[in-house]
């Protein structure tokens, strides 16, 4: 897969949800043409925390998915639901948290 070139600036949102992990933070970014999604960065925890390093490996993979062509209806349904053993009310875990967010992205765009 040949690696496309990222524009200095990008069109997105970012999500906030709170989960037993404490606060994930969800960015979704559009190409210039607002056309398709092109990354997803996602933050977790203290920097050089275990969290982070999920939060954006997990992000890097969704990155690569959409823009191999990838939807991100399919990528929620993977995640929604996951539970871990450090649920909050929202969400029942980090990946549940990052689905929801996806999931609000999603109605705000109809």
């Amino acid at each position: 897969m040949a690696k496309k070139e990222r524009a200095e600036v990008l069109k997105g949102m970012t999500g906030r949800k709170k989960t037993g992990c404490g606060n994930v933070y969800v960015t979704l970014n559009e190409d210039q043409e607002g056309s398709a999604l092109v990354e997803c960065l996602i933050t977790i925890g203290k920097s050089g925390g275990c969290a982070r390093a999920w939060g954006e490996a997990l992000g890097r993979l969704i990155s690569m998915v959409l823009i191999l062509g990838g939807s991100l209806d399919d990528i929620t349904k993977q995640l929604l639901g996951i539970g871990c053993h450090r649920p909050h009310l929202d969400a029942k875990s980090c990946p549940d948290a990052i689905s929801q967010i996806f999931v609000q992205r999603q109605e705000g765009k109809k």
